[in-house]
C-alpha cells in the first residue's frame, strides 16, 4: 500500500479556503488541520522551552571570561541555550567539543535514566528540534554532549568507573542476545518436531499397509498378520 504523500505548506492553505473535500482537490480537510494544528503546537513548545533557557541564564551571572580561551565572553550562545560558559568563538572554532546529541544517545551512550537527565539537580537543558528522518516524528531533545558527559562521570566517578558501567551493559546486553537467540532456537525446534509428528502420523494414516506372512494359531484356531510400518495387527479366520 502505498503512503500517502505530504501536502506542502502552499497546498495546505489552499485547501484550508475550500469548503469541501471535492473543492479542496481530493485532500482530507481534517487531516490538514490536524497537521496544521500539531506543527503549530510543537513549534510554540521549542519557542518555550528556548526561551525557558533565555531566561534562566539570565537569572545566573554570566562568567566574564570564556572557560576555554579566557577572553572576555560579550556573546555565548551555548550560555544562553545551556548554560554553558563557552563564547561564540571557541565553539565555532572548536565544533568538534561541543557537539548537540539526542536524548536516545546521550541515554545509550552514557548509561543515563530520564531522572538522571530531568530531575538530577542541576537538570540538564536542552533544546527541541524537528527530526530530521520524518516530521510526523516527535520532536527530538538535543543535549549538549559536554554536560551530558559530565553528568555521568559524576554519577560514575570517573571514566574508569563508566568504561566498566558500559562493560557490564555490554555483557548484559550480550546475555540477553544469548537467551533471545536460545529461546528462537528453542521455538523452531519444538515448530520442526511438531511437523515431524504431524507428518509421521499422517503418512501412518495415510499409508497403504504391507503385512507379513499371516501366522496360525491353533489354539483360537485364528489367522493374524502384521503390518511392516504401522504394526496393525489384524486378525480373522478362514471357513
Amino acid at each position: 500500500m502505498s503512503k500517502r504523500k505530504q501536502i506542502s505548506s502552499v497546498e495546505a492553505s489552499y485547501v484550508r479556503k475550500q469548503d469541501d473535500y471535492e473543492g479542496a482537490g481530493g485532500f482530507d480537510l481534517r487531516e490538514v488541520t490536524a497537521i496544521a494544528e500539531r506543527d503549530q503546537y510543537r513549534k510554540s513548545k521549542r519557542a518555550r522551552v528556548r526561551d525557558g533557557n533565555k531566561k534562566a541564564s539570565l537569572g545566573e551571572l554570566m562568567p566574564e571570561n570564556c572557560d576555554r580561551c579566557n577572553n572576555k565572553m560579550e556573546e555565548s550562545t551555548l550560555w544562553s541555550d545551556y548554560g554553558f560558559g563557552i563564547c561564540d568563538g571557541c565553539r565555532e572554532e572548536h565544533r568538534g567539543d561541543y557537539k548537540l546529541i539526542t536524548k536516545t544517545d546521550a541515554k545509550l551512550v552514557y548509561l543515563l535514566k530520564d531522572e538522571d537527565l530531568e530531575y538530577r539537580q542541576p537538570a540538564l537543558r536542552y533544546l527541541l528540534k524537528k527530526n530530521p528522518h520524518n516530521p510526523r516524528y516527535g520532536d527530538m531533545a538535543l543535549y549538549l554532549e559536554k554536560q551530558v558527559e559530565e553528568r555521568s562521570l559524576s554519577i560514575y566517578g570517573d571514566q574508569g568507573g563508566l568504561d566498566l558501567a558500559r562493560k557490564i551493559a555490554d555483557e548484559k546486553r550480550s546475555t540477553r542476545l544469548v537467551n533471545k537467540y536460545k529461546k528462537q532456537m528453542n521455538e523452531i525446534k519444538r515448530d520442526i518436531r511438531a511437523k515431524e509428528k504431524f507428518s509421521k502420523d499422517y503418512n501412518l494414516i495415510s499409508h497403504e499397509c504391507t503385512y507379513q506372512p499371516e501366522i496360525y494359531d491353533e489354539a483360537k484356531d485364528e489367522y493374524s498378520k502384521r503390518c511392516d510400518e504401522c504394526q496393525e495387527v489384524i486378525k480373522y479366520q478362514k471357513i
